[in-house]
């Protein structure tokens, strides 16, 4: 299974603050038969400069995989970022295209791959983001839209959620809304999301291993959410093979 959703890499955001944290968090992750872990620090490309970030992350990640390398602990790390979706995300994107740093744009993706981890305001929904998402696409990158559950302009905003899901758009979904020992208030929302064949993928959104750890993701797939959620209602084994096909850069129909 693969975690498309993480921020254990240390000392980077509000994610894991030492060594000892990711290494817990990655501990949880094999309990649970994750055995791949996208890794998705916030990046900001309004606020944060991105050579900068990008030395920062790389760091962060060659010292966590040197750990685990260290422990034979049998996880696969990947590069990711969960990126602030603005405008200037398409400006930064273009540079990169006009200078040929091809390589800049895939740093930007998870995985390396044409899946980019998008994260929107939780509370408004800016009047660009469809014709954005429309040129991120021509740009050859597909959107994976984060913690889709949390944002509370989904409902006000259904017919541009199916059209999005029409052109090809990913929702990503965090483990603890589905998670029948977790309290919510986005049932409405994660009710609209898995009743509509949306192209879903599911990850952690592991910030520590207790707060904001793995038990979630562990105790999804367990037989009494399974039966809780509903199986006629949603393919497990999808959300398991997207993880991959996001892995792998390969078409999620």
């Amino acid at each position: 299974m693969v975690d498309v959703h993480s921020h254990i890499l240390p000392n980077i955001d509000d994610g894991a603050t030492s060594m000892a944290e990711s290494l817990g968090i990655i501990e949880a992750a094999l309990i649970g038969g994750v055995t791949d872990i996208i890794c998705t620090p916030h990046f900001s490309p309004e606020f944060q400069d991105y050579e900068s970030y990008i030395d920062l992350r790389n760091h962060a990640f060659d010292l966590l995989n040197l750990a685990i390398s260290d422990r034979q602990v049998l996880i696969k790390l990947h590069k990711g970022m969960e990126v602030s979706f603005s405008p200037s995300l398409i400006q930064m994107i273009d540079l990169f295209r006009e200078r040929n740093e091809h390589e800049k744009i895939k740093s930007l993706c998870m995985a390396e791959s044409k899946y980019m981890l998008l994260e929107f305001s939780q509370l408004t929904f800016p009047i660009w983001a469809t014709n954005a998402i429309y040129e991120l696409q021509l740009r050859g990158i597909t959107p994976v839209i984060a913690h889709m559950e949390r944002n509370s302009w989904v409902l006000r905003e259904k017919k541009e959620m199916l059209s999005w899901a029409e052109k090809g758009v990913v929702f990503q979904m965090n483990a603890t809304c589905l998670d029948s020992s977790e309290k919510h208030g986005s049932k409405k929302t994660v009710d609209f999301l898995l009743g509509n064949q949306f192209r879903i993928v599911i990850g952690s959104d592991a910030h520590d291993p207790l707060l904001r750890g793995m038990d979630a993701m562990n105790r999804l797939f367990r037989t009494e959410n399974m039966n809780r959620i509903g199986r006629k209602s949603v393919n497990y084994e999808n959300w398991v093979e997207n993880g991959f096909k996001i892995l792998h850069n390969h078409d999620i129909i």
